[in-house]
């Protein structure tokens, strides 16, 4: 999305000084230029310095509020371009660029429902205006109107139907709404547009391992990692398919590598527990579960899987402490109840 930001830039007009009034005046055609000049070489807080030259002196210059909100997007300023695209609309109410950009912010702010009532008034000033249905259909998937985005992206693809980003889009959405045949031709579909793009094969790589089709799932997430090796979530799922085809070791390797490229994912913690439980690595499951633990306090599953492997290295008060852990968190758990008992009577505690 934030390559989008700049790339729109080039796109703005040039036309926009009458150079004839303002030689005695602030050079507003330098300071507007030299500030998007800025913005797409990525110099986005020299770029805000410039515009607020200019905007002292020009209270009405709505392409040099809307500028500055490129910029304070791009550095997360996300409150700061939020007010400056509202404060190129007060001045010109029929800016669309702007409508869309301020949309765009506040989708990621999360404020959903204003973003979309900001994307209705920009594609009701320009109809034809097809980034408008891409942003769009991104606040749609994100607030879960997965219908809708389907329509959104269907449209954007009218107008350019070799966006892979837009396909990979689009296929996600027709899994949420369980359409995997369509999901499948999207993901197909975005691979044969460009193949040297990884996440073409990423999607459709996970839809494959979901769907028990490992072999294929492997090859494509393979593929993927062979573009860019860095994709957690291309070892994650591969990962995902090793424990389908019962291969344990190479399983372990891939969840290795995940965390190695996103330590932050508890999901791949909690998987490569179980793993290394199941293989006999007792201690760094155990390790695992605590980093999971940390992160997560509030899931029930994790203090129910680690007592059971603290169990069996003979710890018997560190599974207590687990399941009454769980107990605190879902009262009515009757198994916790039942297992803690013989672990409190082996201490002993036959109270």
């Amino acid at each position: 999305m934030r390559n989008r930001v700049v790339t729109f830039l080039l796109f703005l007009s040039i036309g926009l000084f009458d150079l004839g009034s303002v030689h005695a005046q602030l050079n507003k055609p330098y300071f507007f230029y030299k500030g998007r000049e800025l913005i797409v070489e990525g110099n986005y807080r020299e770029a805000i310095e410039m515009l607020n030259l200019l905007l002292r002196s020009e209270k009405k210059e709505y392409e040099g509020y809307f500028l500055r909100g490129v910029a304070k997007y791009n550095l997360d300023d996300l409150l700061g371009a939020e007010a400056d695209f509202t404060s190129a609309i007060e001045v010109n109410p029929v800016y669309t660029m702007a409508y869309q950009y301020r949309a765009i912010t506040r989708s990621r702010m999360g404020n959903y429902n204003d973003a979309l009532r900001d994307y209705q008034h920009a594609v009701e000033l320009r109809p034809n205006m097809a980034a408008a249905y891409y942003s769009r259909g991104v606040t749609l998937f994100l607030s879960q109107q997965f219908d809708r985005a389907v329509e959104d992206f269907s449209r954007y693809l009218r107008s350019s139907p070799a966006d892979v980003n837009a396909l990979t889009n689009r296929g996600t959405c027709y899994l949420y709404l369980k359409d995997t045949a369509r999901a499948y031709a999207d993901f197909n579909r975005a691979v044969e547009v460009n193949p040297y793009e990884a996440d073409g094969y990423v999607r459709r790589g996970l839809l494959e391992v979901v769907q028990r089709r490992n072999d294929e799932g492997i090859r494509d997430l393979s593929e993927a990692l062979r573009i860019d090796s860095t994709l957690a979530v291309a070892y994650f799922y591969r990962a995902y398919a090793y424990v389908n085809k019962q291969q344990p070791m190479a399983a372990l390797a891939d969840f290795d590598r995940a965390v190695d490229y996103d330590s932050t994912n508890s999901v791949t913690y909690f998987n490569r527990a179980i793993l290394r439980s199941q293989i006999g690595d007792y201690n760094r499951a155990i390790e695992d579960y605590d980093r999971v633990a940390r992160a997560n306090p509030g899931n029930v599953l994790v203090f129910n899987n680690r007592e059971s492997v603290r169990i069996r290295i003979g710890d018997y008060r560190g599974a207590i402490e687990d399941y009454t852990r769980a107990i605190e968190l879902y009262p009515d758990f009757a198994n916790a109840y039942l297992f803690r008992s013989p672990l409190k009577a082996s201490l002993p505690d036959f109270r």
